[in-house]
């Protein structure tokens, strides 16, 4: 059983959480570890894209952009452990989506049908 997709936000073409944490690290110019200023650039890897700041999905081809990016500094991976619903604080915008996951919806399926 895998996860239900989520659910486009129509003015944004993408999900909605993915949108606000795109968003949130626009604002992190410098990395919360150690202070050095950030120079992000995110390529596509399907379509070669280039951004000048950090995307979880190309808007190119709506591809998931699977890049890492670390602090050239301390080397943490900036986004995946300071953004709100990754890594480190997850939940924090889980309920922005509107996704349910397979066990999510195993239970409420199960409970419907009385168990």
């Amino acid at each position: 059983m895998g996860s239900q997709k989520c659910i486009f936000h129509d003015d944004f073409q993408k999900c909605y959480r993915d949108h606000l944490q795109e968003e949130h690290a626009e604002k992190i110019k410098f990395c919360p570890s150690c202070g050095e200023e950030l120079d992000v650039k995110t390529t596509c890897p399907t379509c070669k894209k280039e951004y000048d700041h950090y995307v979880k999905f190309c808007s190119g081809c709506q591809k998931e952009v699977k890049g890492v990016y670390r602090c050239p500094k301390c080397d943490i991976k900036v986004f995946e452990e300071h953004l709100p619903g990754d890594k480190k604080s997850p939940g924090k915008l889980l309920d922005m989506c509107r996704s349910l996951h397979a066990e999510e919806m195993a239970i409420l399926r199960f409970a419907k049908r009385g168990g």
